[in-house]
């Protein structure tokens, strides 16, 4: 896998796996964190409440080693990497639990809350994909829906969206688990019920609802 380096990337390298940096072309400060993984696996898995998700965690790294961080994420890792730092020094040595208990045990908590923080940067970004998907999907239902009067098509709806045709029906397949000439129908079928229960409407002279009409004929003669 190749991957670009952005001002502000996070990498996470895994044990077995080779990591090289090629194609430099400008000035590259580069902050090296490097720890015991099988130690802390350990650690993890013995954390009460843990005891699956360490496992989830650990797999989350193998599978995403990069993540380019915002404004906002890259202020809290900057954070963590200097409180190791401030810890530590620059060129720290091999940590022993046995020498420095203390400096130890608050370099362990600090990389797991690296961890921690890689990982929740990956589920807001995940969110916020969620949330931009939903308020396509709702603005799609409802240009549908207020415009269902009209000659709408899947052509016309999907030139709207600048989304192709076949995007759009998957789309509207997940969502209504029907299809688009059936949901408009449906949605013309229940505005033609409302206006029939509130203004007792005579459908066979009022020529300009004579599609509303077509449908619910239709519709009806399914039932």
């Amino acid at each position: 896998m190749e991957f670009d380096i952005r001002p502000h990337t996070l990498c996470a390298i895994t044990p077995w796996r080779v990591t090289d940096i090629i194609d430099v072309r400008d000035t590259l400060h580069l902050s090296l964190i490097v720890y015991d993984y099988q130690f802390l696996n350990t650690v993890l898995k013995f954390t009460p409440g843990l005891e699956e998700e360490s496992v989830s965690l650990l797999n989350f790294l193998l599978s995403h080693p990069v993540i380019y961080l915002d404004k906002e994420q890259s202020s809290r890792i900057d954070h963590i990497m200097s409180s190791l730092q401030g810890e530590l020094g620059v060129d720290s040595a091999v940590l022993s639990q046995r020498n420095k208990p203390i400096t130890f045990l608050y370099t362990l908590v600090k990389i797991i809350e690296l961890m921690v923080e890689y990982r929740r940067c990956f589920q807001a970004r995940e969110e916020m994909g969620k949330k931009s998907s939903n308020g396509l999907q709702n603005s799609i239902l409802s240009y549908i829906y207020f415009h269902s009067a009209e000659h709408l098509t899947l052509e016309k709806v999907a030139d709207v969206f600048y989304i192709s045709e076949s995007s759009l029906s998957k789309k509207l397949n997940d969502l209504t688990g029907t299809s688009f000439t059936k949901l408009l129908n449906d949605i013309r079928i229940e505005k033609g019920l409302r206006l029939f229960n509130l203004y007792r409407l005579d459908v066979g002279r009022n020529s300009r609802n004579f599609r509303i009409y077509r449908c619910f004929a239709s519709f009806k003669a399914f039932r």
